[in-house]
């Protein structure tokens, strides 16, 4: 008798532990995350040396989105849970990113997060500076600092990191003209110092850490690099992963769980029985 008592306590608690531990798990499962594309340069002579993509793999990737079903966003912008939103990210602000990129995603009807570098667009003439600022429109602007330096704090005082971002931040939102609250991290070089400057600067910070973007979380949101071998259904599967609680896995998961629950209960059902 003695020894059933402690086997039934034994396995009550393997249960209520199993129980904890798939609470979390479905925590983890339907915690809303979005996708973000993260690409760089996109150019007609695309070549294997340069690794930009050309545009027709964008223009592939973008009919991709509309076949999933999927909408851009920018970050801060309402969501609701389950929605099909991805952010397109494009870092380094190259010219291909008014004269090839904003105009695709323009007649496409797609909104793109541009993380620019200050010493990139004062190196524009004046002609381009109104190309970048007219095609730009329906896009949002990010901080990639001024001259596309990893800031680190082994190399760098917190004081001249935090000047850094402070000047590239400024220096953006008076040439565009609005408040600009994304900055994205140079090759997804940080630390635990740069990143807790950024955070205090920033409303929403990226790395090229393959994750993806937690409206609900202050925390650094990664991102998938768009590289010329990337496939189409590499980039679809990495979509599809962004939305967990859809995978037959989970569902299995649950059922197993219910399974167990109602054994051990029917255990103690005929135990009293018994008694």
């Amino acid at each position: 008798m003695i020894k059933i008592i402690a086997c039934h306590k034994k396995y009550s608690l393997t249960l209520i532990i199993l129980n904890l531990l798939f609470l979390y798990h479905s925590y983890s499962i339907f915690k809303f995350r979005v996708p973000v594309l993260l690409f760089h340069e996109v150019k007609p002579t695309a070549t294997p040396q340069n690794q930009a993509l050309l545009p027709k793999k964008l223009y592939n990737i973008l009919k991709l989105i509309d076949e999933k079903g999927y909408s851009t966003m920018f970050p801060g912008d309402t969501v609701v849970f389950d929605e099909k939103k991805v952010i397109l990210s494009f870092d380094d602000g190259t010219r291909d990113h008014f004269e090839v990129v904003m105009p695709m995603l323009n007649i496409s009807k797609k909104q793109g997060l541009f993380f620019w570098v200050n010493q990139q667009v004062d190196a524009l003439t004046s002609s381009q500076k109104e190309k970048l600022l007219r095609f730009s429109k329906n896009h949002r602007i990010g901080v990639h600092t001024n001259k596309h330096e990893a800031l680190l704090t082994t190399t760098h005082s917190a004081k001249a990191i935090k000047n850094e971002l402070m000047s590239s931040k400024h220096g953006l939102e008076g040439f565009f003209k609005y408040p600009i609250n994304s900055f994205a991290f140079v090759k997804g070089i940080f630390d635990q110092g740069s990143a807790q400057i950024a955070q205090g600067i920033f409303d929403y910070n990226f790395t090229v850490e393959y994750d993806y973007f937690y409206p609900f979380d202050k925390g650094l949101h990664g991102r998938m690099i768009i590289f010329p071998e990337t496939t189409l259904d590499e980039i679809s599967r990495y979509m599809d992963s962004s939305r967990p609680h859809k995978e037959l896995s989970f569902y299995t998961l649950c059922f197993l769980i219910c399974f167990l629950n109602l054994m051990f209960f029917g255990l103690l059902v005929n135990k009293k029985e018994a008694a």
